[in-house]
């Protein structure tokens, strides 16, 4: 879709660990379909996929762990200033705004939703956590629709672990959505009529 287009609504969405801009699009195209705006965002940590750093593939990642701190402020600004150029690329705002991530980048983007609220309209979580500070942090309630598609054989997040994620994001998101299908830790493509349904609320 070209800048200036009229849309329905924008979508930017994060990628997974090891994965780059590039697929998340082409699957998040699939997912959402034509008719949305659709940004996706690299991550700024490279690391190669293999052992022979001549051979293997390079991915991307949001960091790690042990460095938490900075790299949700990072995703912020990150986050921030990607919704600021597609505003000015697209005559969309912030209630039309979808926030999109698959896999490690779900929890960042809640932490986001809780602090920015006002720049987005929903969050569109794909297999990944809820952060466990969500209950300290989040607006309650939060002026955000939420579809989060959880996975019942997640390797990652066993069905007791999404139980949990359920209690926290009820306790301060209204209008959520919880879908919980068959499968291991993968990109939902299953899941269009489901996403694209729920999109619909931001047209």
């Amino acid at each position: 879709m070209q800048p200036g287009t009229v849309a329905p609504c924008l979508v930017v969405a994060l990628h997974g660990y090891g994965m780059t801009a590039a697929r998340m699009l082409e699957y998040t195209r699939h997912l959402i379909g034509g008719e949305p705006a659709l940004v996706s965002v690299e991550a700024p940590n490279a690391a190669h996929l293999g052992p022979d750093p001549h051979t293997s593939g390079t991915g991307y990642n949001w960091g790690i762990r042990e460095t938490t701190e900075f790299h949700v402020d990072f995703h912020h600004r990150i986050v921030s200033s990607i919704l600021k150029q597609a505003w000015n690329a697209f005559p969309i705002g912030p209630r039309r705004t979808v926030l999109a991530g698959f896999s490690q980048p779900v929890g960042l983007n809640y932490r986001y939703s809780a602090g920015f609220p006002e720049n987005i309209g929903g969050v569109l979580a794909l297999c990944g956590g809820v952060p466990d500070e969500w209950d300290r942090h989040a607006v309650r309630p939060l002026p955000v629709s939420v579809l989060h598609i959880a996975r019942t054989e997640d390797e990652f997040y066993p069905l007791e672990t999404i139980d949990v994620f359920e209690q926290r994001l009820r306790r301060s998101v209204h209008d959520l959505t919880l879908l919980r299908l068959a499968g291991k830790h993968r990109f939902p493509l299953q899941a269009t009529a489901e996403v694209r349904s729920w999109l619909g609320q931001f047209v």
